[in-house]
């Protein structure tokens, strides 16, 4: 059920206001029928009535793996106050959740237009109330929307954390040590089910780095063609990435002192690549040859592991 009670004390209580309101319910209602199909949602089934528990749910919803999910909107677009902000909503919002829980309704998501501020009354009454709901979600900031688009799409047990802190959601941390004074904590126990599959649960550590500083001109000064520029930096990609498994691109800027033009400056793609084994002077080599034959560069440059190399072109 939407929540369009009003209390006493917050606006007059009369027929014009209870229509407002009422119109004000159905909108976000149908904009949360839009929201969660554009997330991914299939099967919609609005104001679902649940007759032997006395309430209606306003949507009833199946992710991409057929399983239902429950949605309880509340909020409007025209109020200061909207949502899980107002308190007689919360409190209704909270009373329905808690009879749902008890029916055991697990996947149930709390919509709204507005979430309470942290550390505010409502959102400590949220916060002590999160057994009796999957989640509480406001459905048209990107960070809301995300969020359903995980829940319609991965096959997740619990919560991002958000109204929950992290500390409840993943219960069992493992923690290693890596090289002096680093320690990771990662929730990977908890984190398991929605993993690729893995011979151990180990952390790998990947020691060994290479960054290939990918120039915008040439050794002339000439600004490279964009096409020609592009092409050397799939090149590089795909030298890299057949052995690392992948790379990162960084767009940035470089600069450097000339003995007569003073400081100059270049724009500049980093391309970035990590493994678990040192990189084979021959995938190098033919890293070089792209940027010194390719771009037609006077000296080349890496970053390998810690150290920049400067390689001339004889």
């Amino acid at each position: 059920m939407l929540c369009c009670i009003v209390g006493d004390t917050d606006v007059p209580d009369d027929d014009d206001f209870q229509r407002r309101a009422g119109e004000e319910g159905r909108q976000a209602q149908t904009i949360a029928g839009q929201v969660l199909r554009g997330c991914g949602f299939r099967n919609l089934r609005p104001n679902e009535r649940l007759s032997d528990l006395g309430l209606t749910v306003n949507y009833i919803a199946q992710d991409q793996r057929h399983r239902d999910w429950y949605f309880d909107v509340s909020g409007a677009f025209t109020s200061a106050r909207a949502g899980l902000i107002r308190t007689d909503t919360m409190w209704k919002t909270l009373g329905r959740a808690n009879v749902l829980h008890q029916a055991g309704i697990e996947r149930l998501v709390l919509l709204t237009t507005n979430l309470p501020k942290e550390g505010s009354g409502g959102h400590k009454a949220l916060t002590a109330a999160t057994q009796t709901f999957f989640d509480a979600v406001e459905m048209l900031t990107p960070e809301g929307k995300a969020r359903l688009r995980l829940y319609a799409e991965v096959p997740v047990d619990r919560p991002l954390p958000g109204v929950r802190p992290a500390s409840r959601v993943y219960t069992a941390l493992t923690s290693r040590t890596v090289g002096s004074d680093l320690e990771l904590r990662v929730p990977l126990v908890e984190l398991a089910p929605t993993l690729p599959a893995r011979a151990s649960a180990d952390l790998v550590v990947m020691p060994h780095r290479v960054k290939v500083f990918l120039p915008s001109k040439d050794a002339t000064g000439a600004t490279l063609p964009k096409r020609k520029r592009e092409a050397a930096g799939e090149r590089i990609r795909t030298l890299l990435a057949s052995f690392a498994g992948g790379c990162t691109f960084v767009p940035g800027v470089g600069t450097w002192v000339d003995r007569i033009g003073g400081e100059m400056f270049e724009s500049v793609i980093l391309v970035e690549a990590y493994a678990q084994d040192p990189f084979p002077g021959e995938l190098l080599s033919a890293v070089l040859r792209v940027l010194v034959s390719d771009l037609h560069q006077h000296t080349a440059a890496l970053i390998i592991n810690d150290s920049m190399v400067h390689v001339t072109a004889c």
